[in-house]
Formats: C-alpha cells, sequence, structure tokens
C-alpha cells in the first residue's frame, strides 16, 4: 500500500511541477534562440519582429477615431488571440468553482426525489430466525427484490471516446406488479428492462439499446434490451417485473430482498433489517459534502478572479508596451490622456466583454462534458448544474476584475513620456 502511494505521488509530482517547468524551459528557449537570431539595431530600435512589415489594411470609412481603434486591434491580434483564450480559461475556471458548489446544492434539494419511498428497508433474509418469511402490517409496505450487478465501462467508453474507470456497479430490482412506487409498463416481457435515468445519462443508453450485465465473481453475464427510462437521478439502476427478476437469476417466487414504504415499519426485528435508506440519508451526505468542498470552493472562486485579472492585466500591459512608440507620438500631436487611453483601451475592453459573454457558453458546456468524464471513472452520477444567478456572477466578476486592470492600464499610459518617439525614431 505504502509503495502504491509512493508511485502515485511521485506520478503528481512529474504531471504537475516537472513536465510544466520543463515546457517553460523549452517555450523560453525556443523564443530566446529565435530573438537573438535579430540584429543589435533592431534590438535598439525595440522591433523583434522578424518578419517584414506587410501592406497597411484598408479600413472602412469611419470616424478617425473608429479607425483608430480599428487598427490597434489589428496590429495586436496575436497578444488578443492570447488574452481571448486567458478569457476562455477564467471562465471555465468559474464555471468550475459556480458549478460544483451549485451541483451540490441541487443534488441535496432534489434529494427527496431520489428515493423511490421514504423508507426502503434491505432485509438480511427473506426469512427470520425461525424460518419464517418475514412480514409487516404496514399498509403501504410493498416488496421488492434486488441484487447487484456489473456494467462495462470499457463498451460505453469506446463508444463515445471517454476513458474508462472499471466496471460501474448497477443495482437490479425486481418491482412487484402495479408498483406504487416505480412506474413499469405492465406488459414488460422478460428480457425487457427499465434503467434509472442516471444510468442513461451517464453511458448515454436510450431506448432500444441492449445492455449487457455481469456478475462480480462469475464468468456469467445478462443481456437485457431497454424499453424506457424511470426518472431516477439516486443511483445506476435497472428494473424489472418480479417474476421476470425470479426466472433471470434463478429466484424462488417467495423470495425478495425488503420492503418499500411511505411510513416506517415498526414490526420487523432489528436484526432482520441489514439498512434503511430514507431521504434524509441522502440530504446529510449532501450537507457533508458541501461543509467539506463548499468552502474550498466559495476560496476558489475569488482566488479565480484574482488570477483572471492578473492574467488580463499582463496581456494588456504587453499591447501598451508594445504601443508605447505610437502613444507617445499622439501625445506630442496633443491628444489628451482620455482620448489617448480610449484608443488603447476602448479595443481591449470590447474584446474581453464580447468574449467573456461567448466563453460563459464554451466555459459551461466544457464544464459539463469534464465533469462527465470525471464521473466516468467513479462510481454514481450526479449532473453538473449552474444556476443563472451563477452564470449571471461569473460574468460580472470577470468584468470588475478588467475593470480594475482598465484603471492601472490608464495610468500606465499616463506615464509614458512624450520622447519616447524621439529616442526610437529611425
Amino acid at each position: 500500500m505504502g509503495t502504491m502511494l509512493r508511485t502515485a505521488d511521485a506520478a503528481g509530482l512529474v504531471k504537475t511541477t516537472v513536465i510544466p517547468l520543463l515546457l517553460m524551459f523549452l517555450i523560453n528557449l525556443f523564443v530566446i534562440v529565435k530573438k537573438l537570431q535579430l540584429s543589435p539595431l533592431k534590438f535598439l530600435r525595440h522591433d523583434l519582429a522578424k518578419s517584414k512589415h506587410t501592406k497597411a489594411r484598408r479600413l472602412p470609412a469611419w470616424s478617425f477615431l473608429g479607425r483608430f481603434r480599428l487598427r490597434v486591434l489589428f496590429q495586436n491580434m496575436p497578444n488578443y488571440a492570447v488574452l481571448i483564450f486567458g478569457v476562455i480559461l477564467s471562465e471555465l475556471m468559474l464555471c468550475f468553482g459556480f458549478g460544483i458548489v451549485d451541483s451540490l446544492e441541487n443534488y441535496g434539494e432534489r434529494a427527496p426525489e431520489m428515493v423511490f419511498a421514504e423508507y426502503q428497508y434491505m432485509l438480511m433474509g427473506y426469512k427470520d430466525e425461525d424460518g419464517n418469511v418475514i412480514v409487516t402490517d404496514e399498509e403501504s409496505a410493498e416488496r421488492f427484490s434486488c441484487t447487484n450487478l456489473l456494467y462495462p465501462k470499457e463498451k460505453s467508453s469506446m463508444r463515445e471516446g471517454m476513458g474508462s474507470g472499471g466496471d460501474e456497479g448497477v443495482t437490479v430490482y425486481g418491482i412487484s406488479d402495479g408498483s406504487a412506487y416505480v412506474d413499469l409498463a405492465s406488459d414488460i416481457s422478460e428480457g425487457h428492462v427499465y434503467i434509472s435515468s442516471a444510468f442513461g445519462n451517464k453511458f448515454y443508453i436510450k431506448n432500444g439499446d441492449v445492455i449487457t450485465l455481469h456478475e462480480e465473481y462469475e464468468n456469467k453475464s445478462y443481456e437485457f434490451t431497454v424499453d424506457g427510462i424511470v426518472d431516477y437521478e439516486g443511483g445506476i439502476a435497472v428494473f424489472m417485473d418480479n417474476e421476470s427478476f425470479n426466472k433471470t437469476f434463478d429466484k424462488k417466487d417467495e423470495e425478495f430482498s425488503g420492503y418499500f414504504s411511505r411510513n416506517e415499519i415498526t414490526d420487523i426485528d432489528a436484526q432482520d433489517i441489514a439498512t434503511v435508506i430514507t431521504a434524509e440519508d441522502i440530504s446529510k451526505v449532501t450537507t457533508q459534502l458541501m461543509h467539506s468542498v463548499g468552502e474550498f470552493m466559495n476560496i476558489f472562486k475569488y482566488a479565480m478572479i484574482v488570477l483572471a485579472a492578473a492574467l488580463i492585466y499582463l496581456l494588456a500591459k504587453i499591447i501598451i508596451e508594445r504601443n508605447e512608440h505610437s502613444i507617445s507620438m499622439v501625445k506630442i500631436l496633443g491628444f489628451k490622456n482620455g482620448e489617448i487611453g480610449s484608443l488603447y483601451i476602448v479595443p481591449t475592453a470590447i474584446v474581453v466583454t464580447f468574449f467573456t459573454v461567448i466563453s460563459l457558453g464554451i466555459g459551461y458546456f466544457m464544464m459539463i462534458w469534464i465533469f462527465h468524464q470525471f464521473l466516468m471513472q467513479m462510481d454514481g452520477y450526479f449532473a453538473f448544474y449552474m444556476r443563472p444567478v451563477s452564470m449571471v456572477l461569473s460574468v460580472v466578476y470577470l468584468l470588475l476584475g478588467y475593470a480594475f486592470v482598465s484603471v492601472i492600464d490608464f495610468i500606465r499610459i499616463k506615464k509614458i513620456p512624450m520622447d519616447v518617439a524621439l529616442k526610437n525614431a529611425d
């Protein structure tokens, strides 16, 4: 066990530290080698572009300021491309921070819907220690049977292009005819089953598909045709009528695994009950997760706002530095600091605002895919969810971060002296 942990730690160190440092070294080495091929005169002129200057683009007949801003945008396309990537990455991280908390809260709110009945009793066996079939006088109690099988993730992974995390545990239920708790078709035939919506959503299974389940410790498998979906997000489950269940798994007609009930059952000995599942139990698990993960995610959200603002600041700083000569020249021509700021900050603001809104959609759908990939390595399923207010806040926070950056950029523009244009003149 200790050897496995040490191996995992070493692999994590390589992936999170060694590889990023190596990539940073190689990229910096490549850039420095390329730049050192330039002549000393180009360094003195701050002209570090190796390619020849291209012919100026034709611009629409807009106002002078509008054409100037457009020219700034065209001249800094590579920097804006990196800026757009940074905005998308930042929004993805914000979607992650908001979405994890929202998903857990949504799961907790829906917990009462994720049980078949208010009480689900799993028995040690269908007979007590005296050999009598366990019965109850509770009117709402309904018998059910269940067993556990495995679903091979490899088949689903190959079909959907996803990673594999081993076999998924599946609970197979035998449901009584006319059940008050699980709604199945009355004419369902042998070999045909219903599956939970969690099962269908996780593995993209739909009506008419054939699924293969197998025993964990025996070389025995079962094929079933999916006839419908039961709206149940509480687990990976398969449902069939009780008669088919007994035939499929060679059970006696009087055998069963437990009771569904709307009320608490008090006339069954505690020693005959293996476990009791209620909506409150699921809520407790969700509350525990919220306490352990929720606070961390809140800190993570604010950290991502700072990181996003820092990233945008660095990229916007590069754009200002590359245009120091032009900014100094327009100062000589008599433009005020406010006018110059509007020329260089407004194009960046438009790009950041537009792609922040666009990246919300990109980040949201990427998080759905990433979250699904993550769950494929685990048992169980719950959907990624973001509240509308969280979507709005993820955009607003990013724009507030850029507003702060814009103030710093304007201060930088004010500090650029007029003699820069004269010093760098050819």
